[in-house]
């Protein structure tokens, strides 16, 4: 089982769950700024999508960043279109999760 409080802080992970309660289970979409040790300590909703689905917002993003979105459905495995937005992001540095 993967540790997610080894990539974001507790409160990060609170104010995520608020903002998809908030987006009726949704999909959001977010952007992340990580600390002196790469976890994520801060976050903004950049996109809310619906039940399948969220936009991409890829500007402002710099080396160290990370874009979150959340899978309403369940399963994580990621779409071809993750993929290809996690390899665009993973080559600007930015981490997908």
């Amino acid at each position: 089982m993967l540790d997610v409080k080894k990539y974001l802080t507790d409160n990060v992970i609170s104010e995520m769950q608020q903002a998809i309660s908030d987006a009726d289970g949704n999909e959001v979409y977010f952007h992340g700024m990580t600390n002196g040790d790469k976890i994520v300590d801060q976050i903004f909703v950049a996109a809310r999508g619906h039940d399948s689905g969220v936009p991409a917002i890829l500007r402002d993003m710099n080396v160290g960043d990370a874009v979150i979105h959340n899978h309403p459905s369940g399963p994580l495995t990621p779409s071809d279109a993750d993929v290809n937005i996690a390899s665009h992001l993973g080559n600007l540095g930015v981490a997908f999760y």
